[in-house]
């Protein structure tokens, strides 16, 4: 019989409870927010200040997972 079966079963189990409270928690998030508020926020930023954020974030993005790579590498 194979072990790591049950195994698998249970880090899947885990992986979807886990996608499924940061579901609720974002659905929970976006209900409570005024969305009109969010909208022009978002749209009174200059333009250079919002693709800075989106490049920090994705920079931030790409060298965690660099960072996990190697650390699996290793």
């Amino acid at each position: 019989m194979d072990r790591k079966a049950p195994s698998r079963r249970r880090g899947r189990l885990f992986f979807l409870g886990k996608l499924f409270v940061s579901g609720v928690l974002l659905t929970i998030l976006f209900w409570r927010v005024d969305r009109l508020t969010f909208i022009r926020t978002v749209q009174m930023l200059p333009m250079n200040v919002f693709l800075g954020c989106v490049c920090l974030y994705a920079s931030g993005y790409l060298i965690s997972t660099i960072r996990w790579q190697r650390l699996l590498l290793a």
